[in-house]
């Protein structure tokens, strides 16, 4: 229905579809068996059939780049099962950003897990979720940042959720003038051109899984008129690159082909 509803032009920018059931105070996993079965995997199968049939319509309407998805809720679960094989309320839990832009990333290491822990022990927080909601709004929305501190209070640290060759697709962008890459192919060395209008500039190479690999300029001011950046793409393997640079609230990406 949402992919339906976002296929047929409507202009509401966020959905919300909710399944309910996670609260497993009890019941959690079977008594007996696996403890890869029961209440909560079947849950996780629902939400994981769900995604992958959402990302399914998006692909046959056409518009799986215009919509990035992500999982919430209101409270975690603690690391081990209470007597009833069940979990309490807990501090901190996984949060799942999907779509045909997301980064493929996981962001954070492994949580370490006390040997002994007992049942009100929390697995600790890693990344505050506000982070991943104003990099989205930031990133996807362009909700400037001086919004988003007003907003949310307080500036929350950049998550890189969504490919950064995806943001200068982005609804709303608009490009920065003039940007292009010579020679492309490149081998060794290249040059970026473009006109700046004085704001903070970043300007990266991403591969094609949307991992920065080269920053060449790291928010930085360079002036205003036209503007020449080396790009320094030795120890590259070769392959198809995206070059995106960003000032202000433009963007703009373009392919690169690193050769040896």
């Amino acid at each position: 229905m949402v992919a339906q509803l976002v296929a047929g032009g409507l202009s509401t920018r966020i959905y919300v579809c909710q399944l309910g059931g996670f609260d497993l105070h009890s019941s959690q996993v079977p008594t007996t068996g696996s403890t890869t079965t029961g209440a909560h995997a079947t849950l996780l199968g629902k939400i994981a059939d769900g995604i992958n049939a959402f990302q399914d319509d998006l692909r046959r309407l056409g518009i799986q780049d215009r919509v990035i998805g992500l999982t919430f809720s209101e409270f975690g679960r603690r690391i081990k099962a209470n007597s009833g094989y069940g979990t309490d309320h807990g501090a901190a839990a996984p949060l799942l950003v999907f779509g045909a832009q997301a980064n493929p990333l996981v962001h954070g290491p492994n949580p370490q897990l006390p040997a002994n822990a007992g049942v009100n022990d929390n697995v600790a927080m890693q990344v505050d979720f506000r982070s991943v909601y104003t990099s989205i709004l930031k990133d996807w929305f362009q909700v400037p940042q001086a919004t988003l501190n007003q907003l949310f209070g307080q500036a929350f640290p950049y998550v890189p959720v969504i490919k950064q060759t995806a943001l200068a697709t982005t609804p709303g962008a608009a490009p920065v003038a003039g940007f292009s890459v010579y020679p492309n192919p490149a081998v060794g060395q290249a040059t970026a051109l473009f006109e700046s209008q004085g704001e903070a500039v970043q300007l990266s190479l991403f591969d094609g899984l949307g991992r920065e690999v080269r920053r060449y300029v790291a928010g930085r001011t360079l002036g205003t008129g036209p503007q020449r950046v080396p790009l320094d793409v030795r120890g590259l393997a070769p392959s198809t690159y995206h070059c995106v640079v960003r000032e202000g609230s433009r963007s703009s990406a373009l392919v690169v082909v690193v050769s040896d």
